[in-house]
């Protein structure tokens, strides 16, 4: 059980973690991309006692957002083909220079200590909207996942070849850390 209190995380002890996927006629020579988020902070306040009074707040700098892996393809990601999609987020996706902070802050907390439901409000270039993300924790760490439609915050998904190799619109945010043991 994690003891009452407040638990900041950011990259020195968690990961953060976008999931994106291709679709398309040319989904072929695209690629499953992770990302990482290298700038950002969360806090956890949680109430042993009443899972349901805890909150859970955070930021992340969408400027830092780099390339870790990709999957599929018809050539392997090069260092080229990564600069060039972190410029498309930056300039292109995010439009990191008039948003450069994405944020979220629980609203409600249901569930119990090994899988909880938080309710919560998203910004994401400058526009909020109501989310959920689920929480479970298993062999002393906790891995929190929300999806994110692109569309619901204003944001037009990648496409290139003229709409034939799109991102889904779809995407997965992934934290994982250590449990806090207080």
């Amino acid at each position: 059980m994690i003891p009452s209190g407040t638990y900041d995380f950011g990259p020195s002890d968690a990961t953060l973690h976008l999931h994106t996927k291709r679709e398309g006629m040319a989904k072929k020579v695209g690629h499953d991309l992770i990302l990482e988020v290298g700038k950002w902070q969360a806090s956890a306040t949680i109430d042993a006692d009443d899972i349901t009074r805890s909150t859970i707040q955070g930021t992340a700098d969408a400027t830092s957002i780099r390339v870790v892996s990709g999957t599929g393809g018809a050539k392997p990601l090069s260092d080229g083909d990564r600069k060039d999609i972190e410029k498309n987020i930056n300039e292109k996706v995010l439009k990191t220079s008039q948003f450069p902070e994405i944020s979220f802050r629980s609203t409600r907390v249901e569930g119990d200590q090994s899988r909880a439901t938080v309710h919560g409000d998203l910004t994401i270039m400058g526009k909020t909207n109501p989310t959920q993300m689920e929480i479970t924790i298993a062999g002393g760490k906790a891995t929190a996942k929300m999806t994110v439609l692109q569309t619901k915050w204003g944001i037009k998904p990648f496409s290139a070849l003229m709409g034939a190799l799109k991102l889904a619109d779809s995407v997965d945010i992934v934290v994982e850390s250590k449990v806090p043991q207080g």
